[in-house]
């Protein structure tokens, strides 16, 4: 479902906007971003200047090579921007983790972007804070030659959380014009970034509802309905983002479907006298969810569900609260997860 929901964003939006003012414009003075430059290990240093006229492959290879005499403390990551030599300038990134200096200080992190100029390689590195390499894309088009890095900046946890960084080929040095870590609008708890067409112009985010930090009254309420651990079960959101100015503006947001979300909703618009009719297969429902007594639920409780997205997806919940057990069970209709049906049992003493 997820796929579909995917490419009728897409198409929809991409199709859409054109002509709207969301179209990027020349950037031929790009304001960069404050970063401070640190050098990269010797070894590797040495191994790009004996191999100035090495292709993509041999570069990483070498580099690779280069790694290998340092400590096994070093962490790296060598990571060739895909088809970057057809878009006219091989790009490798290098995400690295240097020694302890103390044992109360932080490993020295670092991105390191080489690249093809002429017949020589050069080399650029940023000091930043410790992150995964997730993904890159080179464009070439109005606004020069640009890169985007997608990394994840929530290393040692189980919950991917990716970032954005893009940079800008200036004056024959690498200039990073905008981050997604400064937006609070950028959401990306458990998620995901995807290029849906050739280019870097449009980005889909994928992102949970555990962790939202422009949250207004309304979504808080709703996250308080049930307790959503770091495994979940969790609503899903997508949005669109568009290349605007010197980096990114949000022009879409959309909630997928789930017999979870349609829960959440329910019980919500049951609780703030919100439109319950929209989440229910017959009207009827409605009074008896409140015979049942949905709207007076405590905050926080455990749902239960199958395991796996199918059980996020289409459900049935149960909803266990002191000697009764409550059971959703939901119909998909026009792409829509309705509740069908509401059963009561007496609940299992904990």
């Amino acid at each position: 479902m997820y796929d579909r929901i995917l490419l009728t964003i897409v198409l929809f939006f991409i199709t859409g906007c054109t002509g709207q003012g969301m179209a990027t414009t020349m950037l031929p003075t790009a304001e960069a971003i404050p970063t401070t430059d640190c050098p990269l290990p010797l070894p590797v240093q040495l191994v790009i200047e004996r191999n100035p006229t090495a292709t993509l492959d041999e570069m990483a290879a070498a580099v690779h090579t280069g790694w290998a005499v340092l400590s096994t403390i070093h962490r790296v990551e060598i990571v060739p921007v895909p088809d970057s030599t057809l878009r006219g300038q091989s790009v490798l990134l290098v995400q690295w983790t240097g020694p302890l200096l103390t044992e109360a200080s932080q490993a020295p992190s670092a991105l390191s972007l080489l690249w093809r100029a002429g017949a020589t390689w050069q080399q650029q590195t940023f000091c930043d804070t410790e992150q995964t390499l997730l993904d890159a894309q080179l464009s070439s088009g109005e606004n020069g030659v640009e890169l985007v890095v997608v990394v994840d900046r929530c290393v040692g946890t189980t919950s991917a959380c990716p970032q954005l960084l893009l940079y800008q080929y200036v004056d024959a040095l690498w200039v990073e014009t905008w981050r997604s870590i400064d937006i609070t609008a950028w959401q990306t708890a458990h998620g995901s970034v995807h290029f849906p067409h050739d280019g870097i112009a449009t980005i889909l985010v994928r992102s949970s509802s555990w962790y939202t930090a422009e949250a207004d009254e309304v979504e808080l309420a709703k996250q308080q309905i049930f307790h959503e651990a770091n495994a979940g079960p969790h609503r899903w959101f997508s949005t669109v983002w568009q290349r605007h100015g010197d980096g990114y503006a949000p022009i879409a947001r959309f909630t997928e479907p789930s017999a979870y979300n349609t829960l959440v909703e329910f019980i919500y618009a049951l609780q703030a006298g919100g439109d319950t009719v929209a989440w229910v297969s017959s009207p009827w429902l409605i009074a008896q969810a409140r015979e049942m007594g949905v709207a007076e639920l405590p905050p926080t409780l455990v749902p239960i569900l199958p395991e796996g997205e199918a059980g996020v997806a289409s459900g049935p919940i149960t909803v266990a609260t002191d000697g009764q057990a409550l059971i959703f069970s939901f119909i998909e209709r026009g792409g829509r997860i309705l509740v069908n049906e509401i059963a009561s049992q007496p609940s299992r003493p904990h």
